[in-house]
């Protein structure tokens, strides 16, 4: 039997993902830090919870994972977020002959964790992609110096998730003051033109290549709600913008050409997602950013027969995977957690209904897991 290392253990999309990989007979244990909420270790599909240094440590991280995969004899390391994707990269040479890594190519997370070599990259690859008009100042002069065509602009870290640390500026004269506040903690972030789209007009293309670079499976989502993450105005009110809150399966060749067409210039391998909106004005879908990890809304197609973490994994360990077509499109989803949450805490009762609409199927069903469920639960209250 086949053990997967699988970290994060407290995200919302760990359950789902665990139970994909025990439907297949594997042997399956999950990495937290110290601040991982308990609960995960009393998962029933859980084969054991370990705990980690503190992520910031990364050497420390680094000897653990090593150790760890020596002792329980772990045969691929599957990491959900980004920070371990990109530590993982960086370490492969030192991890990989002891575990496979399930994860894309070196040099490809490299570009995808950092949004402005994305943005760079996917503008050299493509002319038919379109790419939002971006600046990279490296000090406060060329800050002050760059000639903005149009308000409002967005301020982003290049190395975040979720929509953190992403500003909205309005006026020029707020610009100095809001990309000196995410530089403190997000050194030297991108000014981008604001790309303005409505509600349900954002749409991820989740992609799985085989270890040769041919796309095998697929699915498409439109995100109809999203999580209230992006912070705008002197005094940092939170506008709509981060991860899903609701979402449903889609068909759509142009998005998907673009997207598979993109992560294969970058010679991919293993999963990746590819985040686009429609551009309100124009109606031309604009390249957001590029995921080298299985997405928060992963849930829906592992729920519909698509095992993108078990054939991630396979790709890890050089095996052969099935061609799986995209979902069927109209199926509904959602994180019924973090929706209820952000619908009570935005002050929106009118969203308290779509998200207990039985007719969304919950991505972390409470039943199956109800330990564990309790345990991302406090996650997100504590967060």
């Amino acid at each position: 039997m086949k053990t997967v290392l699988v970290t994060e253990s407290w995200f919302w999309t760990t359950l789902p993902v665990v139970r994909n990989l025990k439907r297949h007979g594997l042997r399956v244990l999950l990495l937290g830090d110290p601040s991982s909420p308990r609960g995960a270790e009393k998962c029933p599909s859980c084969d054991g919870l370990f705990l980690c240094p503190p992520l910031e440590k990364t050497e420390a991280v680094v000897e653990y994972v090593s150790a760890l995969i020596r002792r329980e004899h772990v045969d691929v390391v599957l990491p959900l977020g980004d920070p371990l994707v990109e530590l993982l990269a960086d370490n492969r040479a030192r991890l990989e002959p002891q575990a496979a890594l399930a994860i894309p190519p070196s040099k490809a997370v490299a570009i995808a964790r950092d949004k402005a070599r994305t943005l760079e990259q996917a503008a050299s690859l493509s002319k038919e992609l379109h790419v939002p008009k971006s600046y990279f100042p490296r000090s406060l002069d060329e800050l002050d110096s760059l000639n903005l065509e149009k308000m409002p602009i967005v301020i982003k870290p290049r190395k975040s998730w979720g929509g953190l640390g992403i500003r909205l500026v309005r006026k020029r004269e707020d610009l100095r003051c809001a990309y000196t506040q995410v530089h403190q903690r997000h050194p030297w972030p991108i000014v981008q033109e604001y790309v303005d789209y409505r509600p349900g007009e954002k749409y991820q293309c989740l992609l799985l290549f085989d270890g040769g670079g041919r796309l095998r499976s697929w699915c498409l989502h439109r995100i109809t709600h999203e999580l209230s993450a992006i912070r705008t105005g002197r005094n940092r009110e939170r506008i709509r913008g981060g991860s899903a809150l609701m979402w449903s399966s889609i068909q759509n060749q142009q998005l998907l050409e673009m997207g598979a067409g993109l992560l294969s210039k970058l010679d991919w391998q293993g999963f990746g997602f590819v985040e686009f909106v429609r551009d309100t004005r124009t109606g031309v879908y604009s390249l957001m950013e590029i995921n080298p990890r299985l997405s928060g809304t992963v849930g829906l197609p592992l729920s519909q027969g698509l095992d993108f973490a078990y054939d991630a994994c396979r790709v890890a360990l050089g095996l052969e995977i099935e061609t799986r077509s995209g979902c069927r499109a109209g199926v509904q989803a959602k994180h019924l957690l973090r929706g209820l949450l952000d619908a009570v805490q935005n002050g929106q009762p009118s969203r308290l209904v779509q998200i207990l609409d039985p007719r969304r199927i919950d991505s972390v069903p409470p039943l199956a897991e109800p330990l564990a469920y309790l345990a991302v639960l406090r996650s997100l209250l504590t967060a």
